[in-house]
């Protein structure tokens, strides 16, 4: 951080309100991509946040696969 000026890293600060990058960024993309695949399929009714990553805390691999079971109402 020592590289940048401080009024470049304000600049950068406001890039990111306007246009954010990174990891919300792609969570976020992947999350819609996601919703609008599955939700031709899916026997209820979905939202985005269902795919966000963040909002899956815990449970590991297995209740990941119990998630996409339900999705799809597999049993």
């Amino acid at each position: 951080m020592s590289t940048i000026s401080s009024r470049e890293l304000a600049e950068w600060f406001a890039f990111f309100e306007v246009e954010p990058f990174g990891y919300d960024y792609l969570n976020d993309l992947f999350a819609n991509l996601a919703f609008w695949i599955s939700s031709s399929m899916a026997k209820h009714k979905l939202k985005p946040e269902d795919f966000r990553l963040s909002y899956r805390q815990g449970g590991g691999d297995d209740t990941l696969v119990e998630d996409i079971k339900k999705v799809f109402g597999v049993k």
